[in-house]
């Protein structure tokens, strides 16, 4: 599966979801093109990098520090 999520440009080892829950996740962003989301669980920013990507707005929560970091790598995210 990692072969996979190279070859089609997924593959983040920050980012904790399953091949089919990664594809799944970018398919919904892709369809309903939300302007705004509430991300519970930054963890290190995996799946942040898509909601950024398909949406105005990101604000994200979560207890570990990493979270921080956020607004400094992604334009329109908020922590």
């Amino acid at each position: 599966m990692n072969e996979l999520q190279e070859k089609i440009g997924i593959q983040n080892p920050d980012w904790l979801m399953s091949t089919r829950e990664k594809l799944g996740l970018i398919g919904l962003l892709h369809c309903l093109k939300p302007k705004k989301v509430l991300e519970l669980g930054y963890h290190r920013g995996g799946a942040t990098k898509w909601f950024s990507q398909f949406s105005e707005q990101v604000i994200t929560v979560d207890v570990n520090e990493f979270v921080a970091d956020a607004p400094n790598l992604f334009h329109n995210v908020e922590a």
